[in-house]
């Protein structure tokens, strides 16, 4: 429990963390390690329940992540006993908006490590820093429970453009930071109903279900909560658009009404999900 507790409060295993190159994390962990590629100028060390990944940059590697992978475990962790362990440090997790697909997710903002338990049955199953959803609002609580965003988001699909618009005047309140973690958790209430929960529980086509989500993902960059390559890896994971499209500069999503996007170079997503 000390080993778990020490890398959800420091994001390291044995003074090693993501920024560490290869050379550097076998100084500190040891060579006993199994080594794959896992994509291309993509590099993995699996040392026992330790995940190192890294990614070709020129002559060097840069860090990408590194997890503990729980889920491993025999007997298993479970959740109440390690943020017990943590409130005791004084260091408790923070829940965040659940991935939709079986998992709550738990951040420390501080050590940027994310927690992903097994919503039926409080198991632990992996813990990684940097965690991919914790920077900013997306590391805050949902401003309102699970049921509550999804009848936003089912309002939103049937809006009309210009009546968004003035729902957003309307509700959004004026603090940046706050504007901001709400758009955040509205995309994160309307992708969870992709690609056909939405469709099928509340009606309105696959299309209109597409257009609001570009819409959202258009207004959480616009808020600062995304980067162009956060925004394009969720089109492209939600398959609101095809790769080629979403990844080329002539695209701009013309639903986003007051909303400018910024076209880039094709962004790494890293191989991860």
């Amino acid at each position: 429990m000390a080993f778990f507790t020490d890398f959800v409060i420091t994001g390291t295993v044995r003074g090693a963390d993501a920024t560490h190159a290869p050379r550097e994390v076998t100084g500190l962990l040891g060579d006993e390690f199994t080594e794959s590629r896992t994509g291309r100028g993509q590099l993995l060390r699996c040392y026992d329940l330790v995940e190192v990944a890294w990614e070709r940059e020129g002559d060097t590697w840069r860090g990408l992540y590194i997890t503990v992978q729980t889920h491993r475990l025999d007997p298993p962790l479970q959740l109440g006993e390690l943020a017990e362990e943590l409130d005791r440090a004084g260091f408790p997790l923070v829940e965040v908006a659940p991935d939709g697909v079986g998992c709550r997710r738990f951040v420390r903002a501080d050590s940027q490590v994310g927690v992903l338990v097994d919503e039926e049955n409080g198991q632990v199953l992996a813990m990684t820093a940097p965690a991919w959803f914790a920077p900013g609002p997306r590391g805050e609580p949902s401003p309102w429970p699970r049921e509550a965003g999804r009848d936003r988001v089912r309002h939103l699909v049937g809006l009309g453009a210009a009546e968004r618009e003035t729902w957003v005047r309307r509700r959004q309140p004026e603090e940046a930071g706050e504007a901001a973690r709400r758009w955040w958790f509205l995309w994160v209430s309307c992708r969870q109903l992709l690609p056909g929960d939405g469709e099928r529980r509340y009606g309105h086509s696959r299309a209109a279900w597409q257009e609001l989500g570009l819409w959202l993902l258009g207004s959480c960059e616009a808020a600062g909560v995304l980067d162009r390559t956060d925004t394009v890896r969720e089109i492209v994971r939600y398959g609101l658009l095809d790769p080629d499209a979403a990844y080329g500069p002539a695209w701009t999503p013309s639903r986003c009404p007051g909303r400018t996007w910024r076209p880039g170079s094709r962004p790494r997503t890293h191989g991860r999900t």
